[in-house]
């Protein structure tokens, strides 16, 4: 059986000794030789809407791979979208909508670092760079711990913030800490979202619920071999 992969990043740089889980950082060198396997092993990069296809009805077309960023760092438009351009691969960047432009809120203390999170100019910009957006919550709770109510605000008003803010449609949510149960979904769905993405590591397959898609999580200690190895497709 076919299968697609959607790889999740998170901070591109070089973590300083005193960070907390520096394993969401993946250095920009690791980062350029990544994107350079991607390419030269004739990997198709593709959008999530593409994704979202192939898992409805499988497509001829094979070796497909998404790239998503999680949170919406500034290391991104600093390190990855230079990168990015220069093969012209699409991303998709997910947002944490009432962050934009101020900083890792939800996890600043735990991790020992305050994170810089693009701001809408930045945002913009990338979004007429072919770079694409999706919604991560408002705030970045664990979002089955709220209430109905609560679960409204943080999915349908980051929708809604980033629609606002880019006068497009924001098709794909990604839970946050990949939390999500059965009343998530049911939020994301009624939403409008077409797709959810989990923290789950696993591939894309034709049949796969829509609303629990798996991903691919590549980190600081993610080598070449390693990177080579979760590609086999």
């Amino acid at each position: 059986m076919k299968r697609a992969i959607v790889l999740t990043y998170h901070c591109i740089g070089t973590p300083k000794n005193s960070v907390r889980l520096p394993g969401l950082y993946v250095t920009s060198k690791m980062f350029a030789f990544q994107m350079y396997y991607l390419k030269t092993f004739g990997y198709n990069v593709v959008r999530l809407n593409d994704i979202l296809a192939f898992s409805l009805e499988q497509p001829s077309n094979s070796k497909l791979v998404a790239i998503t960023f999680d949170d919406g760092f500034k290391s991104f438009l600093e390190f990855a979208f230079p990168i990015l351009d220069k093969y012209k691969f699409p991303a998709t960047v997910f947002l944490v909508s009432s962050l934009a432009g101020k900083h890792n809120a939800w996890d600043s203390d735990y991790v020992n670092e305050i994170r810089e999170l693009m701001d809408w100019d930045d945002i913009n910009f990338l979004k007429e760079k072919a770079i694409d957006f999706g919604a991560h919550s408002k705030t970045h709770p664990d979002l089955p711990k709220l209430s109905e109510s609560d679960l409204e605000t943080e999915i349908r008003g980051s929708k809604d913030d980033i629609e606002s803010k880019l006068s497009i449609p924001i098709d794909f949510f990604c839970y946050p800490y990949g939390s999500y149960d059965d009343k998530v979904t049911a939020s994301v769905k009624r939403a409008g979202f077409k797709a959810a993405f989990t923290t789950k590591k696993g591939y894309v397959r034709t049949g796969d619920k829509p609303y629990e898609f798996n991903r691919m999580s590549i980190k600081l200690n993610t080598g070449p071999i390693a990177f080579s190895y979760k590609l086999l497709l």
